[in-house]
């Protein structure tokens, strides 16, 4: 979904109308919003692309956020995949979501270890066969992976 259409859609559900420019002005407070990355989770995800590991990322985000994060953050490369929800045609929680990114990375589900800071999306993604950790902190997951990697080898 666009920008334009999302705000379309919640100004329809809010039973109200958004002209063009508010519409405009809802897309840059949304772009301004989301643009701030986690310096942690920047560098948690260069480790692990460093380390050898396969990281995919699937963000349910409008096309002109996509478009802002690859032109403005770098970090984006250490992703074998990047599914974005405006261009998969899927949006968490949904399977076809999972499913999408499962076929894009050639992995069965018990191979992937999916990882989101929303339950409802960990829970849709142990319902494809994956594993979920619920991400509160970096140290918590670099345990987590560490306990997998104790108990079976990497993909």
């Amino acid at each position: 979904m666009t920008g334009p259409g999302y705000w379309r859609q919640a100004a329809g559900r809010l039973g109200t109308h958004f002209d063009d420019r508010r519409i405009a002005a809802l897309i840059e407070a949304d772009l301004a919003g989301w643009s701030a990355v986690d310096d942690d989770m920047v560098a948690l995800v260069g480790e692990l692309a460093a380390a050898g590991r396969r990281i995919a990322l699937l963000s349910n985000i409008p096309e002109e956020l996509a478009v802002h994060y690859e032109e403005h953050h770098r970090w984006l490369k250490h992703f074998e995949v990047r599914a974005f929800s405006c261009r998969i045609g899927h949006a968490k929680p949904e399977p076809a979501a999972y499913a999408w990114c499962l076929r894009a990375l050639g992995l069965e589900p018990g191979r992937v270890l999916f990882v989101d800071d929303r339950d409802e999306n960990i829970r849709a993604a142990r319902d494809t066969g994956m594993h979920g950790h619920l991400f509160t902190t970096p140290a918590r997951l670099r345990k987590t992976l560490a306990q997998r990697d104790a108990a079976e080898p990497r993909a």
